[in-house]
């Protein structure tokens, strides 16, 4: 969901969390709302927000 451009810095958000990149968004509320499936996302830096 986010972009791996390592020669472009992702913006971090308020949350701590990195931007989203807009293709990934528009194409998971694509799925959700085509399919109605329930989608559960995780990261793996959790352990920071606990």
């Amino acid at each position: 969901m986010v972009p791996a451009n390592s020669w472009r810095k992702s913006e971090i958000l308020v949350d701590g969390f990195p931007e989203f990149s807009t293709n990934a968004v528009r194409s998971l509320e694509r799925i959700i709302s085509h399919s109605g499936a329930n989608i559960v996302l995780t990261t793996s830096h959790k352990h920071k927000y606990t």
